[in-house]
């Protein structure tokens, strides 16, 4: 005998996958949404000459056998007749990835004791950032991991409509 097709725990399952599905890929979108009007508005931001104070790729374990890797850059600017420090390559999260070769590649273009061109928000001239372009590498996991889930969501449906007769 073969499983009522819609019993109450397929039906949670598929509901919980399609929640699932719509979260992750919500978030995705609207977390890319923000960072890229962020980025907009970083444009409109003040700019001046700053240095690289250092430059580093650092490492940490993660939770699984993989190493995660995290782009850091300081740099000193002067704005408002103070002088401030960031660390903020890009716009958004932190630049981190399990990909070491796209975070080293990230941080290649930046020297210590180099002068490089600083963005910083004239109303918190503490706000800075190197690259007024968003981060978005952490979003594409989300984004596939919730399209993964809708898919496989539409699978189930199809298959608790359509039940194969074998």
């Amino acid at each position: 005998m073969s499983a009522e097709p819609f019993s109450p725990s397929n039906i949670a399952a598929l509901a919980a996958m399609i929640a699932g599905g719509s979260l992750c890929t919500g978030y995705a979108v609207l977390a890319w949404h923000r960072r890229t009007r962020a980025a907009e508005r970083v444009k409109d931001w003040a700019s001046v000459t700053g240095e690289i104070v250092s430059v580093e790729v650092i490492v940490t374990s993660g939770t699984d056998d993989d190493d995660d890797y995290e782009a850091r850059v300081r740099y000193a600017y002067h704005a408002a007749g103070r002088r401030f420090t960031g660390d903020r390559l890009r716009v958004g999260a932190r630049l981190k990835s399990s990909n070491e070769a796209m975070i080293r590649a990230a941080v290649a273009p930046y020297r210590a004791g180099a002068r490089i061109r600083v963005h910083y928000d004239p109303a918190r001239p503490g706000q800075s950032v190197l690259e007024p372009v968003p981060v978005s590498a952490d979003l594409k996991t989300w984004l596939i991991g919730g399209i993964f889930l809708l898919a496989a969501s539409a699978y189930v449906a199809v298959t608790l409509i359509f039940p194969s007769p074998f």
